[in-house]
């Protein structure tokens, strides 16, 4: 048995009512949703309306609002089918930029070690502020992209959220308002600091990947 659109729009204002407005998601639940609904019209020999309170009581816990401070951090919430994809995609995020930022602060810290004259430590200086400026630039541009496409995705919605980080500490980097420290004297302060700077870089540059896929979900599903 096949919804009508009709009973396929009912499916998708039942979701918005449980504040799924993200697109990509909304989708896909409603294809999940409707083919349950269709077999339980089909098994139990029941109304639309029936069917559809029943199967909607099944997905009635994983559309309960829900957040996560540690995570996703305040003012960032949504059923709990969404909060869990946000989660499992910072998760491995989070997985890479330290595992890049660890790398990175490891092969800095040696050459530093070797290379500390002034001249180099001012030429990482200048070369570091230019790097932190493109990411700027960048999410600028981002932001402006999700802007002027104007559809809502999980991944729309958490690229917003981390922009505000992803801004403001590589701005106050590349102008020069934090100082960054290469070399400190010690390995151990040295390995520190060069892990933090990597870290926000990286933290910057793979909070992009979420305009990537906000633009793949996008064609995917024939959005716009």
């Amino acid at each position: 048995m096949t919804l009508s659109p009709t009973e396929i729009h009912v499916i998708k204002e039942t979701l918005e009512l449980n504040k799924l407005v993200y697109e990509d998601i909304k989708l896909e639940l409603t294809d999940h949703i409707a083919s349950a609904i269709e077999a339980e019209m089909e098994n139990r020999k029941v109304d639309f309306n029936t069917a559809l309170h029943t199967v909607f009581e099944q997905w009635k816990p994983m559309l309960q609002p829900a957040s996560n401070f540690f995570w996703l951090g305040n003012f960032i919430e949504g059923p709990k089918i969404v909060v869990n994809q946000w989660v499992a995609y910072s998760q491995r995020q989070m997985a890479w930029i330290c595992g890049f930022a660890v790398i990175w602060a490891v092969v800095a810290t040696v050459f530093f070690n070797y290379r500390h004259e002034v001249v180099v430590l001012n030429n990482a200086d200048v070369v570091a502020k230019y790097l932190f400026a493109a990411t700027v630039g960048a999410t600028i541009l981002g932001l402006a992209i999700v802007w002027l496409v104007n559809v809502k995705t999980i991944y729309s919605r958490l690229f917003k959220r981390r922009s505000v980080l992803a801004f403001f500490q590589p701005l106050m980097i590349s102008a020069g308002v934090m100082k960054l420290y290469f070399y400190d004297g010690t390995t151990g302060l040295t390995l520190l600091t060069n892990f933090l700077f990597s870290w926000f870089f990286f933290y910057t540059l793979i909070n992009l990947r979420l305009v990537a896929e906000h633009l793949r979900v996008i064609k995917k599903y024939q959005l716009i």
